[in-house]
């Protein structure tokens, strides 16, 4: 143990930092024998005291009871417990029973730490730990008596087994009201408190329980000295007390809270408001009283429990359970109560808004969380109204505090006036919108509001200055408000900047204008002002005399014009806010009479309700309308005059009387616009009143078509013009009739000729054309009955096949004869008119027209009665029998089309090949014949399915070649550069196996009217194939068989020859040369047969000398000669016209005498090769077969050569020609083939 200058070393074991330093300070200085340190941590302090002589523990100390145990049991350091006057005798009790030798309240005052430390040091001087104990023992019973009396709580020590009290301290006595030593001589049964239901035997019980179970709390009521209940909650724990086994009960006061509890159950369940407790650490619901219940409608608590604040509350709203346990939480760390609003979900379904309150409390001893929720649903929606009438209202409005006239709340509308946003405004002074202008100032502003608060209202007008540093004029309305229980002052603004540049306009104009203006008082119709017009006018140049004669002395008619009258019509425009017009009859100072157009109106002028007069001088308008009135019965267009508002007729001229057949007015008014018009085909009443209506409120005359009818039943066309018009100071609407029948049958015949003419387009027979034809004829003529004739089996008559049925009932259906009239018209080609009664008794008709439709027929029209046809409608008619005659050409030339086809189809469904027609582009097969299904041996259905299933034969050996041709094809003819026709031969394999050889041929064709088809023709060359094929395989045998079988017989013809004198053997092998020149020629002649023909380009002079470098050399004895003209390039088959120029040399080497002459020419189309020998010429008979192409007795090797030179000119498409004269001349016309490499 070490020890310091000063003697002791003590280490202080604080809960925190300030009150440890203030205990070192206080042992320090109020002692000369020790010194002091103060740890914090429960480690420090271990490892400090094995060098220290004594420990103070502070029971805020981490675990302060443990650290006593451990520094006593095992370090044996003597330790003094500092502890709260305020804790429950608990903590003493366990100090002690950890081995602490005193407990000192936990204060920092000086003279207390003299003991401390004199406890310590007497307890140090100890040698050893057991010395220690024994002492620790000696001076138990003192040291537990000074912490006994010291204790906060009342301790009772009770014997473990009978329950009876052993000892208690003072506070005991004092909190029962005994003295100390009388309550120790009572039994534990006397202070029960039998009121509150207990006895001595339960408390002996649960002391018996105690000492057996251990430690115990619970709450218990006692008896004091009075009689009166005193609640304490005991604390029992079970320890050595001078060496006994006792129980230890500490009694802490809780009569007080007891009491609260029991006030506090009685207001839980008497309160309106809604009231739930929680749990702060968990957020759950333990109790809520009767009005939470009924507020959201359950009955049983475990409900509510179960549903807790989640299930309570809109979560989707963001009123969750998790957010309501964040609140509770934050109020029992903070202590603070909080109020907020919040969302519930009552048992129905209804949503409630709840003002919940909510606060720490202790309740039952535990700390908890009350919540207090009031129904506010009401007054959100209150407020919302507020708000939206707030912020839906034109003016802007401001809230004020009537004192200091701080801006408190401003609506959106109040921020567009201002330019502000409303964060900038609120709380903020008036003075921001205050102008720098003398005029108006911030102290008038507050003074304003103040007087809104003592006076009342207020209205005035102020100039607010804007954010940008506009200014505009407000008409101001204050009043006193009371928001949420508070007096406040509501400030109305609106901006009437445009008002007073109006008024100032007004005042310009009042006095500007030409009309006379008078401004009346509504309330007492007298004269407030006038303008100079007026004056003059009236002739009165005094206003104060104009305002003394008032209404009645300027006025010229003391009965109708009266000022009684004239203040009643004032009054009334004021009351409905309509203006309003009348004609007056007024008297100026001269004594002349006037008529007036007066049009009185409302208005605020300068803040005054008024009615402004505006008086026009009519007396010439007036004298004009009785013009009119003359004039109204002399013109020829028929007038009527209405009410806009009744559609009554007030008046008609004589031409619209004679119009519809009437004789009087009256007569007319009795019928009204129902009976005057065609109300089946829409012509109400109704659709008249919108429109005279629509004319008279906006002023606009409007033209319409209306049908009508007269008296007579006649239904006419009437073109309506209709206007407004103010007769006898009356608003009226005129209406101008035309009767426009005519034109309409015109316009009615152009209609019937336009559908008949769509309607012909689409005909496809005589009979649909010639019924069209019938009833456009009686449509267009307004003729009921029409018949269409036509040439049938008879040519010289016409027989009918078309009638309307008015033709039919009549009897006028049958055909025409030669001698008849309708006859002559039709061989005439003429359109006529005529009476059918003229000319037969026996027609019923009695007007006519006849329309011929050229060779094919005549359509006639007619009616009963007597008539005569427009001549518009005689055109349309004329114009309809020409689309009728180009309608049956048309419809003929159809015919004939089909019949085409059907023979077409006929001849093609009988022959072997392909036919078939498609569009160009294969989407379709339109037409196939029957011999697809024999070569293909596949129905036609398929084609007509697919129009490319064909290419699906094509055998794999040429599917690759076919497709590439095959979308060449297809998009030469959609780029719209097609070939004249296109060639295909290749191979298809039938379903069954069968592979047949096809040659196809097409091309595109064009219709009428641009449509383009393409038509292709397939022919099976199957057989061709396989004879080709036996013929080449026979040529090449024939050709290896014979030149092998030569070479044989020259060998041993030679042998021969050197063995014998005689010639046979050079007989032989002459023979021999020949037949292998045959042999030769042959397989030249099947590479012309076989070559393709496709162009190249061929340079003729290196051809030529190529030609004769190769043949020449074998006659030493010819001399060549050549000329050649130009550079001769050309694009032709290179390789038969090698075989040609090769074919003529080899016959001018073979028969020249001593010269040969080559020359190449320029020709029109290309050039001539011209080869000319001096030999004895071909004969005649070798020639002739060359030139007409046929070969009847081929003898010899040189007419083989002659046919290859025939076939290689054939193969270029050129010219051959022989010239016998003189030798031989030979003529090969070359054609060149540029600009097209594609065959055929």
């Amino acid at each position: 143990m070490s020890r310091t200058p000063k003697g002791l070393d003590i280490l202080i074991a604080a809960g925190d930092r300030s009150f440890g330093s203030a205990v070192v300070d206080a042992v320090e200085t109020n002692t000369e024998a020790a010194s002091a340190e103060c740890v914090e941590s429960v480690a420090d302090t271990l490892t400090r005291a094995q060098t220290t002589d004594g420990v103070v523990v502070d029971d805020q100390f981490v675990e302060p009871v443990t650290v006593v145990d451990q520094l006593t049991s095992e370090q044996g350091l003597p330790v003094v417990v500092l502890t709260e006057p305020s804790e429950s005798g608990e903590t003493v009790a366990r100090a002690i029973e950890a081995g602490a030798r005193n407990v000192f309240p936990r204060v920092t005052a000086g003279a207390q730490y003299e003991l401390v430390v004199d406890c310590i040091t007497r307890a140090s001087g100890e040698p050893s730990p057991a010395d220690r104990r024994h002492k620790q023992a000696y001076g138990h019973e003192r040291k537990y008596e000074e912490m006994f009396e010291m204790a906060g709580d009342g301790i009772i020590v009770h014997h473990p087994e009978t329950g009876e009290v052993v000892d208690a301290n003072r506070r005991v006595a004092d909190l029962l009201g005994y003295d100390r030593e009388a309550f120790l001589e009572q039994p534990l049964s006397e202070f029960q408190a039998s009121a509150a239901g207990v006895d001595g035997q339960q408390a002996r019980q649960m002391v018996r329980e105690s000492a057996r179970k251990g430690r115990q709390e619970f709450e218990w009521p006692l008896s004091s000295a009075d009689g009166s209940t005193v609640w304490v909650r005991a604390r029992h724990e079970v320890g050595e007390v001078g060496g006994e086994r006792r129980v230890v009960a500490s009694l802490h006061d809780i009569t007080e809270q007891k009491r609260r509890e029991r006030e506090y159950e009685q207001i839980f369940d008497g309160v309106n408001d809604a009231i739930a407790v929680f749990d702060p650490e968990t957020g759950e619901m333990l109790e809520v009283n009767n009005s939470y219940h009924q507020m959201f409608g359950y009955d049983e608590f475990e409900r509510l429990r179960e549903l807790g604040i989640d299930g309570l509350s809109v979560t989707e709203e963001g009123y969750t359970g998790e957010r309501g346990v964040r609140l509770i939480r934050e109020v029992a760390e903070t202590g603070e109560s909080r109020t907020v609003e919040w969302q519930g979900e009552t048992r129905e379904g209804e949503r409630l808004w709840l003002e919940a309150t909510l606060a720490p409390a202790e309740i039952g001893g535990e700390q908890r969380v009350l919540s207090i929720q009031r129904d506010i649903t009401e007054r959100r929606e209150l407020e919302r109204t507020y708000q939206d009438i707030f912020e839906g209202v034109s003016d802007g409005l401001v809230i004020h505090d009537p004192e200091t006239g701080e801006i408190l709340e401003v609506n959106d509308r109040y921020c567009e006036l201002t330019g502000y946003d409303r964060a900038e405004l609120l709380e903020e002074s008036i003075e921001i919108i205050v102008p720098s202008d003398p005029e108006y100032t911030f102290e008038d502003a507050i003074t304003r509001i103040r007087r809104a608060r003592e006076e009342g209202p207020q209205l005035f007008e102020f100039r607010t200055e804007k954010k940008t540093g506009e200014t505009f004029v407000g008409e101001i309305h204050l009043t006193t408000v009371e928001l949420r229980g508070t007096e406040r002052v509501l400030a109305s603004v609106r901006d009437v900047t445009e008002r007073k540049r109006r008024e100032r306009e007004y005042e310009q104009i009042f006095d500007g204008v030409n009309d006379a203006i008078a401004v009346f008082d509504p309330e007492t119709g007298e004269i407030v002002e006038v303008n100079k017009p007026y004056c003059e006018m009236v002739g009165y140049d005094d206003i104060e005399r104009i305002r003394e004669m008032g209404i009645g002395g300027l006025s010229a008619d003391s009965e109708r014009y009266t000022g009684e009258r004239g203040r009643k019509l004032i009054r009334q425009v004021s009351e409905t806010g309509g203006p309003e017009t009348v004609e007056w009859r007024a008297e100026t100072a001269g004594g002349d009479r006037i008529w007036l157009e007066v049009t009185l109106s409302p208005a605020t002028i300068r803040g005054e309700e008024r009615v402004l007069s505006i008086q026009r001088d009519i007396t010439e308008r007036k004298r004009r309308k009785r013009e009119f009135e003359q004039i109204f019965d002399g013109v020829n267009d028929a007038i009527v005059v209405w009410d806009p508002d009744t559609l009554a007729v007030l008046d008609a001229n004589e031409a619209y009387l004679e119009m519809l057949g009437y004789e009087s007015l009256d007569a007319l008014r009795e019928q009204g616009v129902p009976g005057l018009s065609v109300t089946e085909e829409g012509y109400t009443e109704t659709q008249a009143r919108e429109i005279h209506q629509r004319v008279a409120e906006t002023g606009d005359p409007e033209t319409v078509e209306w049908q009508g009818e007269t008296r007579a039943g006649e239904r006419i066309w009437l073109e309506v013009k209709v206007t407004r018009a103010v007769i006898g100071g009356e608003q009226r609407t005129v209406s101008i009739q035309r009767n426009i029948t005519e034109r309409k049958q015109r316009e009615r015949a152009i209609r019937a000729l336009q559908d008949a003419t769509e309607r012909l387009q689409s005909a496809q027979t005589p009979d649909e054309v010639a019924t069209i034809a019938v009833e456009a004829a009686s449509d267009a003529l307004d003729l009921s009955m029409s018949v269409c004739w036509v040439h049938e089996s008879d040519p010289d008559r016409l027989q009918p096949v078309a009638a309307t049925d008015a033709a039919h009932e009549a009897g006028l259906v049958s055909e025409l004869s030669p001698e008849r009239h309708e006859y002559t018209v039709f061989r005439s080609g003429e359109l006529a008119e005529y009476s059918p009664g003229g000319h037969r008794t026996d027609d019923p008709l009695e007007t006519s027209v006849l329309l011929p439709l050229g060779e094919h027929g005549l359509v006639a029209a007619g009616t009963q009665e007597q008539t005569e046809a427009d001549s518009a409608a005689l055109d349309v008619a004329k114009a309809l029998a020409d689309h009728v005659r180009t309608a049956l050409d048309r419809v003929e030339r159809a015919q004939a089309v089909r019949e085409s086809e059907r023979r077409f189809r006929m001849i093609a469904e009988r022959i072997d090949e392909v036919i078939y027609l498609a569009e160009p582009d294969f989407s379709d097969v339109l037409y196939v014949n029957p011999a697809y299904e024999d070569i293909w041996g596949q129905p036609v259905e398929a084609l007509y399915s697919d129009a490319t299933a064909f290419v699906e034969a094509v055998d794999e050996r040429d599917r690759e070649r076919f497709r590439s041709e095959f979308e060449t094809m297809l998009a030469e003819i959609e780029d719209g550069n097609p070939r004249e026709s296109y060639e295909f031969e290749y191979r298809i394999r039938q379903p069954g196996g069968e592979v047949r050889w096809v040659h196809a041929t097409g091309y595109v064709i064009e219709l009428s009217g641009g449509t383009q088809r393409f038509v292709g023709i397939v022919e099976d060359i199957t057989k061709r194939k396989r004879r080709e094929q036996r013929l080449e395989v026979f040529n090449r045998v024939l050709r290896h068989n014979l030149r092998n079988q030569i070479d044989v017989i020259r060998s041993r013809a030679e042998v021969l020859a050197d063995q014998r004198a005689d010639d046979h053997a050079d007989r032989i092998i002459a023979a021999v040369d020949e037949l292998a020149e045959i042999g030769t020629r042959a397989r030249r002649t099947d590479r012309i047969m076989s070559m393709n023909e496709r162009a190249t380009a061929v340079d003729l002079a290196e051809t030529l000398e190529k030609a004769i470098g190769n043949l020449c050399p074998e006659r030493a004895d010819v001399s060549v000669n050549t000329k050649v003209s130009g550079d001769p390039f050309l694009r032709t088959n290179g390789q038969a016209v090698q075989i040609a120029v090769e074919s003529a040399l080899e016959n001018a080497l073979e028969h020249a005498g001593s010269a040969i002459e080559v020359a190449v020419e320029e020709a029109p189309d290309g050039y001539t090769l011209i080869v000319d020998d001096d030999g004895p010429g071909i004969p005649e008979d070798d020639l002739v077969p060359i030139e007409v192409g046929t070969e009847t007795n081929l003898r010899h090797g040189r007419g083989l050569g002659l046919w290859q030179l025939r076939w290689s000119v054939d193969r270029i498409n050129g010219e051959l020609s022989f010239d016998t004269t003189d030798g031989t001349t030979v003529r090969i016309t070359i054609p060149d083939q540029s600009g097209s490499d594609r065959p055929g």
